[in-house]
């Protein structure tokens, strides 16, 4: 008899401990919790924060192994590097891209790397514009240019694709109002093809180079979250001196060899194209070069004033043009 009063004491507690305000809090807070992240998962994401529109920052690049770690990938690389720094993770879309969410500076970012091959970017770029609803001046587009030296990264607020044909695709989508950030991967050497160039691997001395321009890319995009555009413009257009780590952002942007004769550069670079640079991949018709060519009187040619081009930042040499 004692046995069963016992037993009937015990479950009594357990019942009161179950309904106890604490418990039931917690229980409630938690529900709440997962539906509110069930709902956000739900809503397109400019409807996600009250911090301002959403920022779309769209890397060109061609899809595929093959075209892994070529110097037309360089759009690719640098939303990858910001990616791998904020936990972004890359997801299928029915808007044929890969995207992934992160958040700088309190600010929504959605990256994109188009599926479509470099000649038609602009088909998912204005397929993710219609379906966010993101206003054309939220959305920056990063890409290699080949008329620009390695080593250098150029910021403008606006204007025409110049003679790239992933640009020429994604202004005749969304219009040339928008931010764009091109990465050097210059000067193309003299006996080769375009094509063969650009869908070429950089060589390991290139790849020291690269990995500045695109740590001063990526850190453009958290700079532009903090003050906008014009505002990543500014910092990158002073001189970066010796110090070889941004204290805002923790990349390293300064390359560590500052002497290094701009001259001297180029011809080890063009030595190092020569012999180590891959060549062209096979695409079968597929519009994976996205080049036209070097457009001698278009708004990149190399006689053109920097001023005009925006900011001018040279990784390889720590000066700004």
């Amino acid at each position: 008899m004692l046995f069963g009063r016992e037993k009937s004491q015990k479950r009594e507690q357990s019942q009161n401990r179950e309904k106890s305000p604490a418990r039931e809090h917690y229980q409630t807070r938690d529900k709440s919790h997962n539906l509110g992240k069930q709902q956000a998962n739900e809503q397109p994401l400019a409807q996600q924060t009250s911090q301002g529109e959403m920022l779309m920052v769209v890397g060109l690049g061609n899809p595929g192994a093959e075209y892994q770690e070529t110097r037309h990938n360089c759009g690719f690389m640098v939303v990858d590097l910001l990616a791998e720094k904020y936990d972004g993770r890359w997801a299928k879309t029915k808007f044929k891209a890969l995207t992934a969410r992160i958040i700088i500076n309190g600010r929504r970012i959605l990256l994109v790397k188009p599926q479509t091959f470099m000649n038609n970017s602009g088909e998912a770029v204005a397929l993710l514009q219609n379906f966010y609803r993101t206003k054309t001046e939220d959305i920056i587009i990063i890409y290699d240019d080949v008329d620009i030296q390695l080593g250098q990264v150029r910021i403008r607020e606006h204007g025409g694709p110049g003679s790239h044909n992933g640009m020429k695709s994604v202004t005749r989508s969304i219009g040339q109002n928008f931010p764009r950030i091109r990465v050097g991967i210059g000067p193309q050497p003299e006996h080769y093809d375009i094509i063969d160039f650009v869908l070429g691997r950089f060589s390991p001395a290139e790849k020291e180079v690269l990995g500045y321009s695109l740590a001063k890319a990526a850190q453009s995009i958290e700079l532009t979250t903090e003050g906008g555009i014009q505002f990543a413009m500014n910092h990158l257009n002073q001189r970066s001196g010796q110090n070889t780590t941004d204290q805002r952002t923790g990349y390293n942007t300064t390359d560590q060899r500052p002497n290094q004769n701009k001259n001297d550069l180029r011809s080890k670079q063009l030595v190092a194209n020569g012999v180590t640079s891959g060549g062209a991949d096979d695409i079968a018709g597929e519009d994976a070069n996205g080049v036209a060519g070097e457009d001698a009187a278009g708004e990149d040619a190399a006689s053109e004033d920097a001023a005009s081009e925006g900011t001018v930042f040279d990784d390889a040499t720590g000066d700004t043009q």
